[in-house]
């Protein structure tokens, strides 16, 4: 077989089967989500003793949390362009230091000042952890799979929020607060020298950035070895569009320049509903008149259930796109109108809120999963970044937006009816973007960047693609 003169990454990838390499990044990439959640929540876990040993005040304490959101925010934005200029592989390794030291320096505080310190450092790791592992997941993806592998990818993170519950139900009582900064710091160590040995740079970059590496040359002959690469085999990415520096016209310009808003808008708007869901729930769930108990487990069966609903949507959109998110939306907003209805039976609320949380989960995975497809790869970390800093906006205004809600006069139906109304505007939203992802994005890289790609390129059907 003649050596081919150009080989388009993003083809290759995109029509390979999945084998030992995707499952082997999609691995490491819910292995950092975990760790990420596993860190994050410690200082919750921890919240109750903290206050005891240092005879602090909660609104004392809910400044260090709320800073730690800020913290988490800039790190999002900050990290959009670390990972265009620097790489996925320094991105990813560098988040998971940032959240890991401070850490186990929070583990010797011995005033909540250190503690607000601390944690605003590690928020920075936490925003960029997240735009890490999607950039990760969805370049090494096939074209079928690319929803799918990252929002399964993103459970890893909740996952993690789980365990340090453990951690805090048998640990902390035996060795007190501490372990809960130690433990996810260590491990977060071994996670980045893990990491540093076995992660590879994202395949995409490489030819972005550097395309006559020999990492990437010796890869690609491992994954696609029908095309019998020579060494003068040149490897290109479908055009890019045109950056400089800090700007963010690249996101508003070509197929970007309808995606990027309603994106901007959806993140927004859903994850302020999201929060103040998470944050408000049990609460909601007892002034309805559910009892303490049943609150609790509502709220802990809502979560559950969000896991298979999560993988259902995932694996829905690969298939049919953001309508998928739409019915979902709709779905969640509906179960807020019942739950606001008066007169409903307990076992009815409980049904109904289990099945409202579980799609409430499902719709925010669903904007970390379809975010990295609307962007090509030289805007793919930017793109992330500032979408999904919009969600980490609404997350910080949705629980207070609630509380004011709930702390005034106004009536708890008319306060869940229009708790329903944001996800009813983001279904809107959705039903754009699934038009948008169908005429510009649906086909891979070459769509999202605007173009066809380049007729010098090959072009491996899908039905060739080994591995």
């Amino acid at each position: 077989m003649a050596h081919p003169a150009v080989v388009d990454v993003a083809e290759v990838l995109e029509t390979r089967r999945i084998g030992r390499y995707q499952i082997g990044i999609w691995a490491l990439a819910i292995l950092m989500l975990f760790m990420d959640g596993f860190d994050l929540s410690g200082a919750f876990v921890a919240a109750p003793a903290l206050l005891r040993s240092f005879h602090a005040q909660r609104s004392e304490y809910g400044v260090i949390i709320g800073l730690s959101g800020v913290g988490a925010l800039v790190g999002t934005y900050c990290y959009g362009y670390v990972l265009d200029w620097f790489g996925r592989r320094n991105a990813a390794i560098s988040a998971v230091l940032l959240y890991s030291i401070p850490a186990i320096g929070a583990g010797f505080i011995t005033s909540l000042d250190q503690l607000l310190v601390w944690r605003t450092i590690a928020g920075l790791g936490f925003g960029g952890i997240m735009p890490s592992a999607i950039a990760y997941v969805v370049e090494v993806a096939p074209k079928r799979y690319r929803v799918t592998m990252t929002m399964i990818a993103t459970l890893g993170l909740t996952t993690g929020i789980s365990a340090m519950g453990q951690v805090g139900a048998w640990l902390l009582p035996l060795w007190g607060w501490p372990v809960v900064f130690f433990l996810p710091g260590a491990t977060g160590l071994l996670l980045a020298a893990l990491l540093w040995f076995v992660l590879p740079e994202s395949l995409r970059y490489l030819a972005l950035k550097k395309p006559a590496a020999p990492e990437l040359r010796s890869k690609m002959r491992d994954l696609a070895p029908e095309l019998d690469i020579g060494p003068e085999t040149r490897f290109v990415l479908p055009p890019q569009p045109k950056t400089a520096g800090l700007g963010l016209a690249p996101l508003f310009r070509g197929p970007q320049r309808l995606a990027s808003p309603l994106l901007w808008a959806g993140y927004l708007i859903q994850a302020t509903t999201f929060a103040a869901i998470t944050n408000w729930y049990v609460v909601l769930l007892e002034s309805l008149k559910l009892t303490p108990l049943q609150a609790a487990l509502t709220f802990s069966y809502g979560a559950a259930a969000g896991i298979p609903t999560h993988i259902a949507t995932a694996w829905l959109f690969d298939r049919v796109g953001p309508y998928v998110v739409v019915g979902v939306l709709l779905i969640a907003a509906a179960c807020m109108m019942v739950l606001g209805m008066s007169g409903v039976p307990p076992l009815t609320i409980m049904l109904v809120a289990i099945l409202c949380y579980a799609c409430c989960q499902a719709c925010q995975g669903s904007f970390n999963g379809m975010v990295g497809v609307f962007y090509p790869t030289n805007i793919r970390g930017k793109g992330i970044g500032y979408a999904s800093g919009m969600g980490r906006v609404g997350l910080i205004i949705g629980p207070m937006i609630t509380g004011f809600l709930l702390s005034g006069q106004v009536p708890l139906q008319t306060t869940l009816y229009l708790a329903a109304l944001p996800y009813v505007l983001t279904a809107l939203l959705c039903l754009a973007l699934g038009v948008i992802y169908w005429r510009k994005f649906a086909g891979g890289e070459a769509s999202a960047a605007g173009t066809l790609a380049p007729a010098a390129a090959v072009v491996v059907p899908a039905a060739q693609a080994g591995e």
